[in-house]
């Protein structure tokens, strides 16, 4: 308003909401009756009829001490809708309801906050997956990876397995090839069966681990259990690996 005046461009100095005061940044977004009723009615419950502050800078600097983050949040919000009401009362004559307001700051505080969330999931999600590489075991240990495929239309699964040990050594490599069975209750006596296995030959070790890890941290099993379904047949190879399974090894062992 003062840059328009110093230009002698007619301007009308009165509040556009209220009418009865002088415009100010100050009696816009703070001592406006609207704006008080908006101030008084949030959350935040703030008086500022009985703040000493006499300009919005020395408010928000006095806010910035004792209000936490969500708090000023939302009080950042709020001043930007009731500033953004200001200007639909005095460019399209809209007066806005002190609720309306309330409402509408908090609304699309909380829509801001849900996006904001969303995109801090999806930038760990990319991050870890980016990050996912095979790590070498303990020394003195052996660690398998093992991973699985299935081929639907030809009726096969194929699984691959590589153990190493912790300077990422191939200690062997294991491809086996077998038939998709169609019952469930088949399909999960086997699998029974296997699990037991697995837990008979885990508790004969002082120290045994199972985990799940990300396909890119599972290269080399992954590509075994994928060749296998095009495979003769079992393979196992001790202190051996198969020439295409090579570039995989190779690429884990320098991410070490």
């Amino acid at each position: 308003m003062d840059n328009l005046q110093r230009k002698h461009v007619l301007v009308d100095l009165e509040c556009p909401v209220c009418g009865s005061d002088m415009e100010s940044v100050a009696h816009c977004v703070l001592f406006c009756p609207v704006a008080w009723a908006v101030w008084r009615g949030s959350p935040l419950s703030l008086r500022v009829s009985e703040l000493p502050s006499s300009s919005f800078a020395d408010f928000f600097d006095a806010m910035c001490t004792e209000l936490g983050k969500a708090q000023l949040e939302l009080l950042c919000t709020l001043s930007w809708r009731i500033w953004g009401s200001r200007n639909d009362a005095h460019w399209n004559g809209r007066r806005a309801h002190p609720q309306q307001i309330i409402e509408g700051g908090m609304n699309y505080l909380m829509d801001y906050q849900r996006a904001q969330k969303s995109m801090e999931r999806g930038s760990r999600a990319v991050q870890m997956h980016s990050e996912t590489k095979w790590k070498p075991p303990d020394e003195r240990t052996v660690k398998i990876n093992v991973d699985g495929a299935i081929a639907e239309q030809h009726r096969v699964f194929g699984v691959g397995a590589m153990a190493r040990d912790h300077c990422g050594e191939v200690l062997a490599t294991m491809a086996y090839q077998g038939r998709v069975v169609a019952a469930a209750k088949i399909v999960e006596a086997y699998l029974g069966n296997i699990l037991l296995d697995c837990k008979l030959l885990m508790s004969s070790f002082l120290h045994c681990q199972v985990k799940h890890v990300r396909q890119t941290g599972n290269a080399v099993a992954h590509e075994l259990a994928k060749r296998e379904l095009q495979g003769e047949g079992d393979e196992f190879l001790r202190d051996e690996i198969p020439d295409y399974l090579a570039p995989f090894a190779t690429r884990d062992k320098l991410s070490m």
